[in-house]
């Protein structure tokens, strides 16, 4: 299943779920999901510098529900210094929990958003760890894109807007 958010006529983020049969007996996580996760430049700036302090820390340290597709290479993520989050209508999103089931409840989990090299070449792509329904798979891939918009519009997306203070003479 297939995911892009397009902001102003350029791909923002695109996002691929695709259950897996087995992962390579090399990997911890069993069966589930992979994800591969390809973002604008701006987008990963946005989490590696805006709301990170621009360290890198392995994602297996962190949590390890989640676990590269390429062994040769370890996931990595930008540290999240404070917890980021954001409520639109009845979804929140949450950047902080990473390695961690990517919906659950009315929280869509976005902090793939924050995994090292999602801008670069093909981006990154990981294997997460569960059981999911065709369903379950909509349902996620309909919240990761209304949160993943919000979180464009409400931070990323350009805004101008001016203050104008005016006086009136006062006679005595």
């Amino acid at each position: 299943m297939d995911l892009t958010v397009i902001k102003k006529g350029e791909t923002c983020l695109h996002v691929t779920l695709s259950r897996v049969k087995s992962v390579p007996a090399n990997f911890p996580v069993g069966l589930g999901l992979m994800v591969s996760v390809k973002a604008h430049p701006a987008l990963e700036e946005f989490c590696k510098n805006t709301i990170g302090d621009g360290k890198l820390i392995p994602v297996e340290l962190i949590n390890k529900g989640w676990v590269g597709t390429d062994p040769s290479k370890g996931l990595q993520c930008y540290n999240l210094p404070n917890r980021f989050t954001h409520v639109t209508g009845n979804i929140a999103l949450d950047l902080g929990p990473i390695g961690t089931p990517l919906y659950q409840g009315d929280t869509v989990n976005l902090s793939f958003l924050r995994l090292a090299g999602i801008s670069e070449g093909a981006g990154v792509s990981f294997y997460c760890k569960g059981v999911f329904s065709q369903d379950t798979m909509r349902n996620m891939k309909d919240k990761i894109g209304i949160a993943t918009r919000a979180l464009y519009n409400e931070y990323l997306r350009p805004v101008d807007m001016s203050i104008q203070v005016s006086t009136q003479e006062i006679a005595f």
